[in-house]
């Protein structure tokens, strides 16, 4: 089954202490990293592709009434067409927050996805 949530979702009201969560799966022949920004210092870090694929990445989430945001970068690199999952979600003490994430993105050599998480807590 296909997944085909849009390039952008946003999490409402999360409790501090949540967890987020990323894995980006698919077979061989393609690229991906994030970046995290917490909604205060230390500012943005990077999470390489050994982080997220198959991942998942698990981050705690804090910073009452601050947003925390998340960039996704896929680079499909193959010679043939592959698909590429993105999953993500937010866990509030052991059960998951309102919705779950997920897009596929399809293609060959020279596709790009580009998708953001906004995470806003409460």
């Amino acid at each position: 089954m296909a997944c085909n949530d849009p390039e952008f979702h946003h999490w409402h009201l999360v409790p501090d202490g949540a967890h987020y969560e990323l894995k980006v799966t698919g077979p061989n022949g393609f690229t991906a990293f994030a970046t995290f920004d917490e909604a205060g210092p230390p500012g943005a870090v990077m999470w390489s592709r050994a982080e997220i694929s198959p991942g998942p990445k698990i981050q705690l989430l804090g910073v009452p009434g601050g947003t925390h945001i998340v960039r996704i970068f896929v680079d499909i690199v193959s010679a043939v067409v592959i698909t590429v999952r993105v999953s993500a979600r937010v866990t509030v003490a052991g059960s998951t927050h309102p919705s779950d994430y997920c897009r596929d993105i399809t293609g060959m050599n020279g596709i790009r996805g580009f998708i953001t998480h906004a995470i806003t807590m409460a």
